[in-house]
């Protein structure tokens, strides 16, 4: 979902098989909205200033929000303090406490993650720095990792990972993110409970034969009823959807096409918009924040309609 692969992210038995219930909405399943990289320590380039947080500007139409933990001494209880005042939750990212990555020319991503031999040590520091037990009212699910078959991570590296979390949270949901080009190697885990994919540059999604058939790929990857998805939405401009004869205001209707899917589908528990600020992936990239205000909009009227707000 947010490519931070480039700057970060024993099986505990039948508990991994436990559901995570999913609470009524007025939209059914689909009750989660927000954005990636809202606070993982991103500067956008179009700030005249400094910026690396941006959960004030999302909080009126969003109720979760990515948050970044790049290692297991960092103490994020403020963080998730300053989420729980503004009414957002947090989809905490913790790869890189489980992970650790070195380039690898043979993988898609040009990365090799393994489980660190540590992650034990580091999971356990991670949780009591911060206290969690006391403030995982505040985190929405823990992103376990990201495009994990894209980045080398196996199946056995990734369970150990997941459920290591639901051995200390085991009513939280834990998810990850594949690449396209991964979900046909995709196992997931029976501690896993939403999962998603990262199509982007797709101006049609609710008709597009390609984006539709990886959707319907994803789905038959399921290892056990209950397990939701996560609807990554393309809430971007990059240079080249230019060189293709999309303008940024464009990315409107875009919007309004991944809502159609979300709120069509009972399996689709959440949107995530691809990403909220700009200049991570490259330098003229447009984050959500700096489309055009008829862009905004109408993510705003989406995102209010999900969350109630």
């Amino acid at each position: 979902m947010v490519a931070l692969t480039t700057i970060f992210l024993t099986g505990f038995g039948t508990a991994s098989s436990s559901s995570v219930a999913v609470p009524a909405s007025k939209n059914g399943s689909l009750q989660y909205f927000g954005y990636a990289l809202v606070d993982c320590g991103i500067d956008d380039p179009a700030d005249a200033v400094d910026r690396r947080n941006y959960v004030t500007e999302v909080a009126s139409f969003s109720n979760v929000a990515q948050m970044c933990v790049f290692d297991p001494s960092e103490n994020i209880v403020d963080r998730l303090q300053l989420m729980s005042k503004n009414d957002l939750k947090a989809l905490l990212s913790v790869q890189a406490i489980f992970f650790v990555g070195n380039p690898d020319a043979t993988q898609g991503s040009g990365m090799n993650f393994d489980l660190h031999p540590q992650y034990q040590a580091r999971w356990q520091r991670f949780v009591g720095n911060n206290n969690l037990s006391q403030n995982i009212s505040a985190i929405a699910a823990f992103y376990v990792a990201d495009e994990p078959v894209w980045n080398g991570i196996t199946f056995t590296e990734l369970k150990t990972a997941a459920d290591a979390i639901k051995a200390s949270f085991a009513s939280v949901p834990t998810a990850i993110i594949e690449a396209p080009h991964g979900i046909r190697r995709l196992q997931v885990p029976l501690s896993i409970d939403w999962i998603g994919f990262d199509r982007y540059a797709v101006a049609t999604p609710d008709t597009d034969p390609e984006y539709n058939s990886e959707l319907a790929l994803l789905k038959s990857k399921r290892s056990r009823p209950g397990q939701k998805l996560l609807l990554v939405m393309d809430a971007q401009w990059l240079p080249f959807y230019g060189e293709a004869g999309y303008l940024p205001r464009r990315m409107k209707a875009v919007a309004s096409r991944y809502y159609n899917v979300a709120k069509s589908d009972p399996d689709i528990v959440g949107i995530i918009g691809y990403l909220w600020p700009g200049g991570f992936d490259d330098a003229d990239q447009m984050g959500a924040r700096n489309l055009p205000m008829k862009v905004i909009d109408e993510h705003v009227r989406i995102g209010k309609l999900i969350t109630g707000k």
